[in-house]
């Protein structure tokens, strides 16, 4: 839930109010969170794929090239016919 809000619905408002006091995120939030992400992950772009972050380097970098996993699975030289 401190990311996305995932889950949130099986918190009361009560629950929520007091998690977002003890754990408030500025507004800028998402966008920190992902510069530091990106940080950490710029240097190594290959290691986010087929992950979530590879998400955020997309984001961040728009000449970072997703692989497509169904293309690979189609593609494998070990596919019978090939």
């Amino acid at each position: 839930m401190n990311l996305v809000a995932f889950g949130q619905e099986s918190f009361s408002g009560r629950e929520r109010d007091a998690i977002e006091a003890a754990y408030p995120h500025p507004s800028d939030f998402a966008e920190r969170f992902m510069d530091a992400l990106y940080r950490g992950l710029q240097h190594r772009p290959e290691t986010t794929q087929g992950t979530g972050l590879a998400d955020v380097m997309a984001y961040k970098d728009v000449t970072f090239k997703r692989r497509d996993f169904s293309k690979l699975l189609l593609g494998a030289p070990w596919e019978a016919g090939r």
